[in-house]
């Protein structure tokens, strides 16, 4: 998969790592989420600066999906007081 890439890094979209040779080393995380990014641009004709915003709230998303589930643990863990009626 050979695509031009340098607008994506040029905002900074994807980082990837270097070896030794200087090669940029992509995760499957970094595939993935230029995948995102050539379907967004080129299927669906967004712009760069529209492609950042719909990356920064699929982060945040994200981000409220792990909240949820770390509240409905906590909640389903805490034991309810138990109230008599005298």
């Amino acid at each position: 998969m050979h695509r031009n890439v340098a607008p994506v890094r040029t905002r900074r979209f994807a980082e990837p790592s270097r070896s030794d040779g200087n090669t940029r080393l992509y995760t499957d995380s970094d595939l993935e989420r230029l995948e995102v990014i050539i379907t967004l641009a080129r299927d669906m004709g967004v712009n760069l600066a529209g492609i950042e915003i719909i990356l920064n709230m699929r982060e945040k998303m994200v981000e409220m999906e792990k909240q949820m589930t770390e509240f409905a643990t906590v909640g389903a863990t805490r034991a309810f007081p138990r109230f008599v009626i005298a």
